[in-house]
């Protein structure tokens, strides 16, 4: 996807299990880390060292604290990193004053927090980021768009 700029972005899959995404890029010439605070007992990335391109693959339904999950992002980013996650939104699944039938919502899967578009809106604003959606599932943050991913999201 990123080809010729592909060498000189640092990834980082936070929340990346048994880092099977990093191994694929790093399989066609990328420069990727994985990093899962539940599976690694290696030491957590650097913040010295920030990352271009972190992607967070159904990590913040799972996050307790929120605000801490992205002050960690934020810790390992710098001005023009670009994150990719997924999560789903609830926007057409929860109303108010009904009750929450919704698969999605399952502490025994895990998924403890649920966002509207409008929550992650604020959410990314609070620590100084911007919010994109790609659809309800697929969502990016960003401070500026880096050069590399401004022709994919035009596409």
């Amino acid at each position: 996807m990123f080809g010729a700029h592909k060498d000189r972005i640092r990834h980082l899959d936070y929340g990346g299990g048994t880092g099977q995404l990093s191994q694929a890029l790093a399989g066609v010439g990328g420069t990727s880390r994985s990093y899962d605070r539940f599976y690694d007992r290696a030491a957590p990335p650097s913040a010295g060292e920030p990352f271009d391109l972190i992607t967070a693959f159904e990590v913040f339904e799972h996050a307790v604290d929120v605000h801490g999950l992205m002050r960690e992002i934020s810790a390992l980013s710098h001005s023009s990193t670009f994150v990719v996650f997924t999560t789903l939104t609830h926007d057409t699944h929860i109303r108010r004053g009904e009750r929450i039938n919704w698969w999605y919502v399952a502490p025994r899967n895990g998924h403890v927090s649920v966002f509207s578009k409008a929550s992650l809106v604020l959410l990314a604003e609070q620590h100084g980021w911007r919010f994109g959606s790609f659809n309800d599932n697929q969502h990016f943050l960003c401070r500026m768009i880096p050069y590399w991913v401004a022709p994919l999201i035009r596409a």
